[in-house]
């Protein structure tokens, strides 16, 4: 199955790519993230986690940024269905072979330009939807698109849903790893970056942007953007109001733990929320933004604190992980 979908992928998802892309020693992990990786971790690791929280079965899965269908397959396997969106065609063309190659009969993707996606997504999903999946999207957004999605998308939920937040890199984070693997790189204002991507050591990174800001400069700042930054709790809390009520599972919770030992530069940042007392849940200090955010019913009591519990789940033990 995995060689039919490899083979899917170079002629849809890679069809593009320079032909010296593929002699690049990233390409074969690109590869075997898109064909196998990402739809086992979401599989064995996000949804058993997210179980905690929501009921999959017998629910309608609204999934925006489906890219390849990795994670789309494995929401599909226990949902009653999934409706995955994307604005790159070559991804959701991928994504349909692999849900055929799959068998998959219970989802389908679609592919709709960034201008008009979030039209589309609320047209066509009017009667509201019971989990919204944004699995390594946000970081691709623009900041007013951050802010229109979250918005947007939290009022198509129904009243105790859920909205899960999956593999989005933390702006707050020293080491910028998902896009330049430069320190620091997504505090940087746009006016230093676009200056200081050069120093990246990823070689497709710096040459699409020597490119753009050679030919179409004034382009430059959205292709950064769908390359990926960071996001951070501002962006929540401005779209969808006091985060502590709204969290209900996080990075610290046990699974994620263990799927993902606490870093030091997670330790070192954490530390800070507690002695700053910045009131959002702590979740928003890991690396990775792991997060399901459950719509308030009617009548529903407070939420407990979770910051103690938290605490003593990981220990505050960083694991031997360099920055």
């Amino acid at each position: 199955m995995y060689a039919a979908i490899e083979r899917e992928l170079l002629a849809t998802f890679f069809a593009k790519r320079p032909a010296q892309y593929f002699q690049q020693p990233g390409f074969k992990k690109d590869m075997e993230d898109h064909v196998e990786k990402r739809y086992a971790a979401c599989r064995d690791r996000l949804i058993p986690w997210a179980s905690r929280y929501v009921d999959f079965s017998g629910a309608r899965v609204l999934e925006i940024g489906c890219g390849t269908g990795s994670s789309t397959a494995a929401f599909a396997e226990v949902s009653r269905e999934v409706f995955g969106y994307d604005i790159v065609l070559n991804s959701v063309q991928g994504a349909e072979r692999r849900l055929a190659i799959m068998g998959v009969e219970n989802a389908r993707v679609a592919h709709e330009p960034a201008a008009s996606v979030l039209e589309r997504v609320m047209r066509e999903h009017a009667g509201g939807v019971d989990i919204i999946v944004l699995y390594a999207v946000l970081e691709h957004m623009t900041i007013v698109e951050r802010f229109e999605a979250l918005e947007a998308y939290w009022k198509l939920l129904r009243p105790g849903g859920v909205v899960i937040i999956g593999d989005t890199p933390n702006r707050l984070i020293f080491n910028s790893q998902h896009t330049s693997g430069l320190p620091f790189f997504d505090w940087l204002p746009d006016e230093i970056a676009l200056r200081y991507f050069d120093r990246s050591p990823r070689v497709g990174f710096v040459d699409t942007m020597r490119r753009v800001m050679r030919d179409a400069p004034e382009t430059a700042s959205d292709v950064l953007d769908r390359w990926g930054r960071g996001v951070s709790y501002h962006e929540f809390e401005l779209a969808l109001g006091d985060l502590n009520r709204i969290v209900v599972g996080d990075g610290f919770d046990p699974e994620v733990v263990e799927w993902l030992p606490l870093a030091y530069d997670e330790a070192l940042l954490a530390s800070y929320f507690v002695h700053a007392k910045i009131d959002v849940p702590l979740g928003f200090a890991r690396r990775q933004l792991l997060l399901v955010l459950r719509k308030p019913r009617e009548g529903d009591p407070p939420r407990a604190e979770r910051r103690s519990v938290e605490f003593r789940a990981a220990g505050w033990r960083p694991a031997a992980q360099s920055l």
